[in-house]
């Protein structure tokens, strides 16, 4: 038995713990560390006017096409919770 003092570890006896488990884990970055990371590493793009017309267009012709996939199958299960109700 060692003399070292237990130290409490989020409510766990340290001496409880694997001695193989190192006694401070390792610390990963959050998602908004690494952002902060990568925006001070990378470059931002600068945006001009044609640019920024070009992505407004790309985002709407994408959103239009989701529309348009996703609206056969709204139509049809609002006409079937309408059916479903008429039938009560």
């Amino acid at each position: 038995m060692t003399d070292d003092p237990v130290v409490c570890l989020d409510g766990v006896q340290q001496a409880a713990l694997s001695p193989s488990l190192p006694f401070h884990p390792p610390r990963i970055p959050t998602l908004p560390q690494i952002r902060w990371l990568l925006r001070a590493a990378l470059p931002l793009p600068t945006l001009d006017v044609t640019l920024a017309l070009a992505l407004v267009n790309y985002t709407q012709c994408h959103n239009l096409a989701a529309y348009r996939s996703h609206r056969k199958r709204t139509l049809q299960h609002l006409a079937q919770h309408t059916d479903d109700q008429l039938s009560l």
